[in-house]
């Protein structure tokens, strides 16, 4: 009971309760939350090499038209976004993907890998057009002969 004496400091804790650490499964939580970002770095590993480092073929826009499913859209960041399937005609002819293009963020042309990675498209090449090195990293780049 307080009284006029009482010291509230007696009657109300000075510090809030804390949970436990493993209040609400937190430990679980963690772990789930590290193999999720874990996962997410290892598929944005496997993207920047597909599209920006390793073997690949570019195609520059010139006279571009493109069809794809908006609904099967997805960015990677600071290079451009990815379609998951597209049908692309240019003055270089025509690309039909099934598993991922990436349209360049300033939209100047559109990567695939390289025909030996075994990705899911098919380029046609208008007569006149050919794939040439771009650079080291095994770029492909289509050019008018």
């Amino acid at each position: 009971m307080a009284t006029a004496q009482t010291d509230l400091a007696e009657l109300v804790p000075l510090a809030p309760a804390v949970p436990p650490e493993d209040a609400y499964g937190a430990p679980a939580l963690a772990l789930e939350e590290d193999r999720r970002e874990a996962g997410r770095l290892a598929e944005l590993a496997a993207l920047t090499e597909r599209y920006v480092t390793g073997p690949r073929v570019l195609l520059p826009f010139g006279n571009m038209n493109v069809t794809f499913d908006p609904g099967e859209v997805s960015v990677l960041a600071g290079h451009g976004t990815i379609y998951a399937s597209l049908r692309l005609t240019d003055s270089w002819g025509v690309l039909t993907v099934n598993d991922g293009a990436l349209i360049l963020s300033d939209w100047s042309g559109v990567v695939v890998p390289a025909p030996e990675s075994g990705a899911d498209y098919t380029l046609e090449l208008a007569d006149g057009w050919s794939l040439v090195p771009g650079d080291e990293t095994g770029l492909l780049v289509a050019r008018r002969r």
